[in-house]
């Protein structure tokens, strides 16, 4: 009963290896998922623009503020596009489909980011709307976003590592990732630290001679 116990715990030294895979998949559909959205807004802003600009092209001085063809009620088009694009749990997104075939609705990273840190992104972009350049800022903003997200999912990945009970496993590990000298690190410290080893690891920081140097035997933990 113990031993089945154990290998439901994703951060049981048996269970490492696939949790970090599964969650590193977790992280690349989300990210997919992401620019593509983010790519969608850009076509859907361009199509309202061109729609409305009598000419069969998009017109964005539409939604400059300062030029005086500037349009409110498209604005407020471009701002309801904005929650359509980007609203998951709506049945009539766009991308419905993308995000069911990559089992966004199933992803870990899903409650954490998507319906946390990432309505800040919606919120300037709409904030954003009447900037003279409105498409250079969407991608401005697409960019910044990402990156956030992506530096954001490295962080949740490891959250539910507890260094008390995970912690030996999580050295076990990585001795059997990178073979580092045991005689020359302070396991105290590494336990104390399993989330950041874990962290450094998934990101390909993490080598034989930094654990030696971060993690030395004479180093004592901060309390």
């Amino acid at each position: 009963m113990a031993e089945k116990k154990k290998k439901k715990d994703p951060w049981h030294k048996d269970s490492i290896e696939d949790t970090i895979e599964s969650r590193k998949n977790d992280q690349r559909n989300l990210l997919n998922v992401i620019q593509a959205m983010d790519s969608q807004l850009q076509f859907e802003v361009t199509n309202i623009l061109k729609t409305h600009s009598g000419e069969g092209i998009a017109d964005w001085s539409l939604i400059d503020r300062e030029s005086k063809k500037y349009n409110q009620k498209i604005a407020d088009l471009v701002r309801d596009k904005i929650d359509d694009v980007y609203s998951i749990d709506s049945q009539l997104h766009p991308l419905a489909g993308v995000i069911k075939r990559a089992g966004l609705e199933k992803n870990y990273f899903n409650e954490r980011l998507v319906n946390g840190l990432y309505f800040k992104h919606v919120d300037a972009l709409k904030r954003n709307i009447g900037a003279k350049d409105y498409m250079g800022a969407m991608k401005s903003l697409h960019k910044d976003n990402l990156e956030k997200v992506a530096k954001q999912t490295i962080e949740h990945l490891v959250a539910d590592v507890d260094p008390e009970t995970h912690g030996e496993g999580v050295i076990d590990y990585i001795h059997g990732k990178l073979k580092f000298d045991k005689a020359r690190v302070n396991p105290d410290l590494m336990r104390y630290n399993a989330q950041d080893l874990l962290r450094s690891h998934i990101a390909g920081d993490l080598t034989k001679d930094v654990i030696h140097r971060q993690y030395k035997a004479n180093k004592k933990k901060k309390e």
